[in-house]
């Protein structure tokens, strides 16, 4: 039997797997920032993934295979929600780029 479970917290995984209410979990994890900690848990990499951005068709970037993000510095950003370091790191990118996401 299979179940599965959707959380936006890393946390309450970790939690869940501490207390042995789940086999394994998925977490993304940015750049270097290392995972949620855990008493008694293992992380191992998986996969590497790219992020990428959604726009609309009509955007004047929707045509490219490849968007650099000082491209993008003067759009409004909408971000998922979540405990986990995506907005950290996407912060900490736009702001090597040379802006603060809107």
């Amino acid at each position: 039997r299979m179940t599965t479970c959707t959380s936006w917290s890393e946390r309450e995984l970790a939690g869940q797997l501490s207390e042995g209410r789940l086999d394994f979990a998925l977490a993304g994890t940015c750049g270097t920032a290392p995972p949620p900690a855990g008493e008694g848990l293992v992380w191992r990499e998986v996969a590497v993934d790219p992020v990428f951005v959604m726009m609309p068709e009509g955007h004047p970037l929707a045509d490219r295979a490849e968007v650099d993000l000082t491209e993008l510095a003067d759009e409004e950003w909408a971000c998922v929600p979540g405990d986990g370091c995506f907005g950290d790191c996407f912060t900490a990118s736009c702001a090597r780029a040379g802006f603060t996401p809107r």
